[in-house]
Formats: C-alpha cells, sequence, structure tokens
C-alpha cells in the first residue's frame, strides 16, 4: 500500500488517558492497533536535516506477538495551515522492516533519532487518533485527518456533557404524578431538558448532581495550571535576560522607573490564573458534595462560575499580549551559556563509562563540584583522560551552545 497526502496534525498532552479513552470510544472510534511503535529517523551527511525533510521507517509490534510490518515514509518541509502544522507525506508498508533498514544503511543513510512508545490507534470518521506512551514522559495524544475532521473528532472527545433535571422537588415527580396521574411525565421533562440543549438525568434528589459541571470545572483548572506554568517560566526569562520585551506606545513599564519595560502581562495572567482556580477547585469539590436531599448550599456557589471563567479568560488573554511582545536576545543566551562549562560534565562522564574509565562521576564532581569551569580547564582535563583519539576530539569539540542533542528535531516534530 503507497499513500500520498498532505499531513494535517495537532498533538497535546494527556492527563487521564482512561478517561480520554472511555471519551474516544463513547464516540464511536474504532480501536485499529495497539501495541509498540518505533520510529527511526535517517539523515545522510545532515543533508535532510538542512532542507526540513524527514525519511522515517516506522515500526510496529503488535500486543497480540503476531507478525511485525513497518511503513517506510517521507515528509516535506513543515509549514503552517491556520492552526495545523502541514507538510507533504508518502509512505509504503513494508513487510520485512530489518530488510528495509538494511536498504537504507546500504545507502549511506544513518539512523539520527529514535522513538519508540506504546501507542493505541483510533479511527473517528475520517480522522486518526492516537494515544502514545513515552517512557519516563507525559502521554499524548495525536490527532491526524483534514481539518474538518480533525475538529470533529476533538469536538467530540472533549465533549462534557452538562446535565439538567425536571422531575420535581426530590427527584420522584411526587407532585407530578398527583396533579396529572395520567400524563407521561418521564418523556416530557427529558423532551423539555434535551431541547434546552442539556443531557436529561432522571435520577436525582433535590438537586442535579453537577459531577458534570465539577468534571468540567476541574478541567479548566487543570488548563489553567498549565498556562501558569508558562507564565511563570517566561517571566524569569525576561528577568534574565533571555528575552525582551518590545515597549508599546504610551504604557506605563514601571509606576517609578519609567526606563524598565516589567513583564506585567505575564504577572497580570499569573494573578487571574490564581482568582480562577481558587474558585474552580472549589467549585470541583463542592458541587458534587451534599448533605441528603436538604442542601442547596450549590446555588451559592454556582453564582461564582462565571468569575471563575471570566478571570480564566482574562489570564489567558493578558499571556497572549505578553508573547506577543517577545523577542528573544541570542548575544545574551551565547553569554550565558559560555559563562557555564560545567554543564558539558554531563556528557564527558558518559563517554569515560562508555571507555571503562573508573569512578567517571567522583573524577567530575571533585572537578567541578560548587565551581565555574571555563574552557581551558575542562579541555586540560579531557586530554588527561585514557581515552581513545576520537573519543577525545569529540569532547574537546563540544561547547555548551553546540550540546543540544536532539533538540533542533524535537521541536520541529512538535
Amino acid at each position: 500500500m503507497t499513500a500520498v497526502r498532505e499531513e494535517l496534525e495537532l498533538k497535546a498532552r494527556v492527563d487521564d488517558p482512561e478517561a480520554l479513552r472511555q471519551a474516544i470510544v463513547g464516540a464511536g472510534a474504532a480501536l485499529v492497533y495497539r501495541g509498540a511503535m518505533m520510529d527511526r529517523r535517517f539523515d545522510r551527511r545532515g543533508r535532510l536535516e538542512e532542507r526540513d525533510e524527514v525519511v522515517r521507517l516506522r515500526v510496529y509490534h503488535p500486543s497480540d506477538r503476531s507478525a511485525e510490518w513497518g511503513v517506510l515514509g517521507w515528509k516535506g518541509p513543515v509549514r503552517r495551515k491556520g492552526e495545523y502544522r502541514a507538510r507533504e507525506e508518502w509512505e509504503s508498508r513494508v513487510d520485512d522492516p530489518k530488510a528495509t533498514l538494511v536498504v537504507l544503511r546500504r545507502l549511506g543513510y544513518k539512523i539520527v533519532l529514535r522513538i519508540d512508545r506504546a501507542v493505541e490507534q483510533y479511527r473517528l470518521g475520517e480522522a486518526t487518533l492516537r494515544l502514545e506512551w513515552f517512557p519516563a514522559m507525559d502521554v499524548l495524544l495525536e490527532v491526524e485527518g483534514a481539518p474538518e475532521e480533525i475538529e470533529r473528532a476533538i469536538a467530540a472527545i472533549e465533549h462534557v456533557p452538562i446535565k439538567g433535571k425536571m422531575n420535581g422537588a426530590v427527584g420522584n415527580y411526587n407532585a407530578h404524578a398527583v396533579a396529572y396521574p395520567k400524563f407521561d411525565w418521564q418523556r416530557f421533562c427529558r423532551r423539555f431538558v434535551e431541547g434546552l440543549g442539556l443531557d436529561f438525568n432522571p435520577y436525582t434528589t433535590q438537586i442535579e448532581p453537577h459531577d458534570s459541571l465539577a468534571e468540567l470545572f476541574d478541567a479548566y483548572a487543570r488548563a489553567n495550571t498549565v498556562l501558569l506554568d508558562l507564565d511563570r517560566d517566561l517571566w524569569g526569562y525576561v528577568s534574565l535576560g533571555y528575552f525582551r520585551q518590545r515597549p508599546k506606545k504610551g504604557e506605563v513599564g514601571s509606576s517609578t522607573m519609567p526606563h524598565k519595560v516589567n513583564p506585567i502581562d505575564f504577572e497580570n495572567s499569573e494573578g487571574n490564573i490564581g482568582i480562577a482556580n481558587a474558585l474552580l477547585r472549589h467549585l470541583a469539590d463542592k458541587l458534587p458534595v451534599s448533605r441528603w436531599q436538604r442542601d442547596l448550599s450549590d446555588s451559592t456557589a454556582l453564582r461564582n462560575a462565571g468569575i471563575a471563567l471570566g478571570h480564566t479568560l482574562l489570564a489567558y488573554s493578558s499571556c497572549l499580549r505578553g508573547l506577543g511582545k517577545l523577542e528573544a536576545d541570542p548575544h545574551r543566551l551565547a553569554q550565558d551559556l559560555d559563562a557555564n562549562w560545567e554543564v558539558l560534565t554531563e556528557a564527558v562522564q558518559q563517554v569515560m563509562r562508555r571507555h571503562g574509565v573508573p569512578e567517571a562521576y567522583d573524577k567530575l564532581k571533585a572537578l567541578s563540584r560548587g565551581k565555574r569551569l571555563d574552557r581551558k580547564t575542562l579541555a586540560a582535563f579531557i586530554r588527561r583522560l585514557p581515552l581513545p583519539a576520537e573519543a577525545k576530539q569529540r569532547l574537546l569539540a563540544l561547547t555548551p551552545a553546540a550540546y543540544t542533542g536532539f533538540a533542533a528535531t524535537l521541536a520541529k516534530s512538535v
């Protein structure tokens, strides 16, 4: 099977994989694969990376121990298409992945990135949804398909039903049945509630239990916490000088120091998240709890739902405004990297271990603990090590700025 298409995808972190799995299945998705998925990306002298192209062999190992198979693919440069990452993609199934690997190596391609994870892949309409469990990382959801299919799939899996009741004071239609005993109250009340766009809950006490609202408010709070982490990190990076903020005409940067451009947007966002999450967490904890059938304290609490969501909206708006002002300061970043050669001690000790040099950690600890290393001191240490010449040359060529592993490739795959 050979396929050519334009790949559109969205990715998101998953906090509760089991709940998401249930939502995916509940939306009508069909499980098409469960097992291990191993990606091997190839390059030849860095030429593909220069062109932002990808050659990948993806190998599937089904959990039922049936025969493995692979998919060999090429991807073109990434471009944006609205909210989506888009790139041209050609793929072909291969029944013998090991033979394909040998062919690629004979052609001069080398593996530059390995990504292994357990996956569950579903089909929902024309969209593909894949849950991915990475070792020691967050669980991710990837959705691929045409824009309208992606939107339809996301809408289905993120739908949190809001329920309503219309079954009398204590949920049993007591007064309804006495006033009009022959009327079909259950059918009428269901149609009325569903006509309001709500899910009908036929089993309640004096109040609707609010489990769905609690779930929704908790989901908002979790999303807000992610934004809070971003706000604090960006505030710190601005303070360190890694980012500059473009000044806005007429804006007051500081009440007493006119030259300053404070990160006020991220501060405003953080403050609004604090208020929003305090209310959202309280609502999520409070609403499912009721004293027998006489507790109406939910009504007081629910009056604050709009306030919580209003502060949430302000938080996102402030953060977006702040992001629009940021400019990276390459000189400041390079300066900080060049002042911290000790970060390379990680690489040095790993190469020492590879070649059997004893007490690698302790030797680097004696050299660097609580100290600032410069290039000259670290180079002298490396030259004294009983390592092969090739290994020494690789270590001596390292710099803090170049010690980034697969960061560039991984960033492009997000």
